[in-house]
């Protein structure tokens, strides 16, 4: 699935498959038919996206304990959920910015 972001303050942007998904879900929004973020909403869901950011690296750190642990292994071809957040929080910020909502829409 993907979802088109727009706003009048910065260039679209394309949101894929899961990853898009879950940043939607971050801020509390269903993925699929579409939806706006207000200029006042921005903040809180930019706040959002961040905690889902730092949730996902502790969840994703190595752990030192663990029989077999691999430290400072990672998989070259792996995007991780702050890569595909930051051009969204970038277009938050410029919207907000600019005091326009950023509307999306599905496929």
């Amino acid at each position: 699935m993907f979802s088109k972001s727009k706003s009048k303050a910065v260039c679209d942007q394309i949101l894929l498959g899961p990853g898009g998904d879950r940043l939607l879900r971050a801020i509390g929004k269903e993925p699929g038919a579409g939806g706006i973020i207000g200029p006042r909403a921005l903040p809180a869901a930019m706040r959002a996206i961040i905690f889902a950011i730092s949730t996902d690296e502790a969840r994703q750190a190595p752990s030192c304990n663990g029989p077999g642990a691999q430290i400072g292994v990672e998989r070259a071809d792996a995007v991780t959920l702050r890569q595909l957040a930051w051009p969204l929080i970038e277009m938050m910020r410029l919207a907000y910015d600019e005091g326009e909502a950023i509307v999306w829409h599905g496929p």
